[in-house]
């Protein structure tokens, strides 16, 4: 369905950004899904929903290839995004994941505290 709908709205961001982040998150394929949001993101640089995307690509390419410079750089972006979304906790999340990732857990305890507070049966506090 999404190859059906890029090739009648090749120009059409929201879709090439959600098939793309369903590619990245399901971990489909990591790298078409960058090229697709790289694509969304052409067509309208701004967007937080895609540029999160874009960092929950590289945190997910790091993780696969032990690259921790992706994890910084994904961070980088979610940093720079989040003030801009303080009570979206999926951001939060992909932060929480990549300060796990990079091993800094005081950073990664006040994330999830912050997640606490906006979603206190979030799917992160069953993993403990």
């Amino acid at each position: 369905l999404f190859e059906k709908l890029i090739k009648e709205y090749p120009q059409e961001a929201s879709v090439l950004n959600y098939y793309g982040y369903t590619l990245i998150e399901r971990d489909i394929d990591i790298a078409k899904g960058q090229v697709l949001v790289e694509k969304a993101l052409s067509l309208e640089p701004e967007t937080i929903a895609y540029l999160d995307s874009k960092a929950w690509g590289l945190y997910k390419q790091g993780s696969q290839l032990q690259d921790s410079s992706k994890i910084r750089e994904a961070l980088s972006i979610l940093l720079e995004i989040q003030p801009q979304q303080m009570d979206d906790f999926y951001i939060l999340e992909h932060i929480a994941r990549c300060y796990q990732a990079l091993g800094r857990q005081e950073e990664f305890n006040a994330t999830l505290t912050e997640i606490k507070k906006l979603a206190p049966h979030h799917p992160i506090f069953k993993e403990k």
